[in-house]
Formats: structure tokens, C-alpha cells, sequence
């Protein structure tokens, strides 16, 4: 049975001289993060112990409103949580990941925190480097498991990782989507059945850069055609549709990322999935 622990001395008692596979998560689960609990067991063994922190991070919203209106189900939570073999759901308060704030080391994720979400949401990815690193000294782990479907969030993390030498690895595991390709996501929840309808419109946007990648054309042709298609839906407001190297570089030959970020009412949703540039796309 899954134990639900909400203090960080109590937490560190149960995985003391333990090998520790760990999923941050701000609740809200869905099979999405089920598949990062199965992937972080898998990958620690059964003789480790798998922690879930459940904790809705203040320091990477931009406004207390989006900070009140995150869904919050606790008992749903620990009961994805058990059924996906998590022996600890974390679910610690704001003060104890946060004491005496000035206790707390603030990260800097650096230039990469500056582009796409960044961009819009300036500030997220400080608390999110933050907060993370907070947990990685909480919880010790040996493995950590993250989505894809945020794929600048996994990369920022590879990155501090490597930069604060956090003896932890990082493993990505691949986006989880509904059967008509939208990738799943707590937000889903809060689009209307016509915005839902809408949604997989972005999975299609990337798949036509990606086919149209496969077939020679330059990245520039391949998006602003792109664009001109995502038109016929004038209720999706496109933030950006891009393709850069899978280190959010500047893309060259070889493997790359196409990510998109769309606002579907109040609701702001991304994805990406990963291609393959010939010389002539770049």
C-alpha cells in the first residue's frame, strides 16, 4: 500500500540508505504520469523504493489565479499512485519545501529558460529549476523520470543536473496521447467539449512540418505552410511552431524536435515530437 508522507524529516527516515527512483508531479495525475511511475519503477527495480511528490509549486505560476484554479485531488492521486506501484506519495505543504525561504537556493536555468514557454511565461523556469532541485535534495534519487511532452522542462533539467554534478539519472519517456493524438495533460480538463474537439489539431500541426521535413522542404517552408493550414481554425491562437536541435539549439542535419504552443480559450497547451533534417531542410 502506497504511504502518503507529508513532512521532508519523515520522508528522508523512510528512504534512508535506500535506492530511490523519483516522479515529480504537481498532482492532477493521468495516465501520462502513471506511465513515468511504470517507467521509474522499471528502471529502479522492485527492491528500490519509487516516490511520487505531489506538490503544486507556487514559484512557477505567473499569477495567484492560475495557482488557484490547478486541480486538486489528493485521494484520486495516491490511488493512481498505488495502482502504478509507488511506495510513497510525497505530498509535502509550501513550508516545508520552502523554509525560511532564503534557506532555499534559487537556480538559474540560464539562456534555454528564455526561449518558447520562457518567452511567455518569464520566470516559470527559474521556479521550476528550483523546486526541482529542492526535491532532488529531499529525496535523493538515484533515477528521475520526466514527459516529453515538456520537453524544454526535461532539457532544462539534463541541464542543471549537469551543471550542480546531482549524481541522478534523467530519464525522458515519451509523450502518452489520447487515441485522436492529443497528449494527455492536466489541463485537458479544462477545455470545453468544442475546445477538446479542437485540441488534436495541434498533434496534426506537427505531423505535417514532420512529413513535410521527410520530404525535403526547407523548415521555414514547411512551417509557414503549416501555418497557413492552422488558419481554418482561427480559435486556436499559435504562440509559436518551430524546430530546433534536441538541445533547443539551432538546428542542424541529423535528429530535431518540432514544438508547438497554442492557447484554445483560457487554456494554454503544448507538445512536440521528435523528426529527422536532411541537409536540404537547414
Amino acid at each position: 500500500m502506497t504511504k502518503i508522507i507529508k513532512t521532508v524529516t519523515e520522508l528522508q527516515t523512510a528512504v534512508d540508505g535506500k535506492r530511490v527512483g523519483a516522479v515529480f508531479t504537481m498532482g492532477a495525475l493521468h495516465q501520462g504520469h502513471a506511465q513515468l511511475i511504470k517507467q521509474c519503477r522499471e528502471t529502479v527495480g522492485k527492491d528500490a523504493i519509487v516516490v511520487v511528490t505531489i506538490f503544486v509549486n507556487p514559484t512557477q505560476f505567473e499569477n495567484n489565479k492560475d495557482l488557484e484554479k490547478y486541480p486538486r485531488d489528493l485521494a484520486s492521486d495516491v490511488e493512481i499512485c498505488e495502482q502504478n506501484s509507488a511506495d510513497i506519495v510525497f505530498a509535502p505543504t509550501v513550508d516545508e519545501i520552502y523554509p525560511l525561504k532564503t534557506l532555499v537556493k534559487k537556480i538559474e536555468p540560464g539562456e534555454i529558460a528564455n526561449i518558447l514557454e520562457g518567452a511567455s511565461r518569464p520566470g516559470h523556469f527559474a521556479g521550476v529549476a528550483t523546486v526541482v532541485n529542492r526535491l532532488l535534495e529531499i529525496t535523493k534519487p538515484s533515477v528521475t523520470c520526466f514527459g516529453e511532452k515538456d520537453y524544454q522542462q526535461l532539457t532544462i533539467v539534463r541541464e542543471i543536473v549537469k551543471e550542480l554534478s546531482i549524481p541522478v539519472e534523467v530519464i525522458g519517456v515519451e509523450t502518452v496521447r489520447e487515441s485522436d493524438g492529443l497528449a494527455m495533460s492536466s489541463r485537458n480538463m479544462r477545455l470545453s467539449e468544442e475546445e477538446r474537439a479542437l485540441a488534436p489539431h495541434l498533434y496534426d500541426a506537427l505531423n505535417r512540418v514532420k512529413a513535410q521535413l521527410l520530404e525535403n522542404h526547407p523548415i521555414e517552408k514547411a512551417i509557414s505552410s503549416t501555418i497557413e493550414w492552422m488558419a481554418d481554425f482561427p480559435e486556436i491562437e499559435l504562440d509559436y511552431l518551430t524546430v530546433l536541435s534536441p538541445s533547443l539549439g539551432k538546428p542542424v542535419p541529423g535528429l530535431a524536435r518540432v514544438l508547438v504552443a497554442a492557447r484554445i480559450g483560457d487554456v494554454r497547451l503544448i507538445d512536440n515530437i521528435e523528426c529527422e533534417l536532411a541537409v536540404a531542410n537547414v
